[in-house]
């Protein structure tokens, strides 16, 4: 995706935000995908799993992410690319984490929908027209997942969906994941 923005490899205006960056794994990985270059804001709604972010980019040399706070995503504008590794039941994980199985009940997963659906709709008015919003969980349930995109594209036209994968654990060796690309159309 980071090569199909402009063919040339020119990142230096590109505009990245990591939506639900946690410690911070994908945001500094995509800094390296650009080799330091355009710019990456990094946000979590929960401020104390950023806190090995700074860190962690310092000692990389990441010198193009910026941490913000998640209360100020919405003064952002123009933005090329926006991950959403979103809050999710962690079913895909089942296979690494058995005891998880026990603890996820149905209003759980409920409560997560509305927070996936309600991160979609509040921040995809920041993506500029063929912007890209990339949505992923680990979950392997389809009202979290492809039912979760559906739902969202039914209420903005505006936006189509580009291509979607689902992985899942008993089909290779790792977790299960979904992952979506939607692209702003106007």
């Amino acid at each position: 995706l980071i090569n199909n923005i402009d063919g040339n490899n020119n990142f230096e205006t590109l505009k990245i935000l990591d939506l639900c960056a946690g410690a911070g794994g994908k945001t500094l990985h995509l800094s390296a995908l650009l080799n330091n270059k355009g710019k990456i804001f990094a946000t979590d709604y929960s401020p104390a799993r950023l806190k090995n972010l700074n860190p962690r980019a310092a000692y990389a040399g990441c010198t193009n992410i910026e941490i913000i706070d998640f209360n100020s995503i919405k003064k952002l504008n123009n933005i090329d690319i926006l991950l959403m590794d979103a809050p999710c039941s962690g079913t895909g994980t089942f296979k690494r984490q058995a005891d998880l199985k026990y603890k996820i009940t149905s209003s759980k997963i409920n409560e997560y929908k509305t927070i996936q659906a309600g991160l979609l709709e509040n921040y995809a008015p920041i993506v500029k027209k063929s912007g890209k919003i990339i949505y992923a969980t680990c979950s392997i349930l389809p009202q979290e997942n492809n039912l979760q995109i559906d739902a969202f594209l039914q209420k903005n036209p505006n936006f189509k969906l580009i291509d979607a994968i689902q992985l899942l654990p008993n089909q290779y060796a790792g977790d299960g994941f979904y992952m979506a690309c939607l692209e702003r159309c106007y």
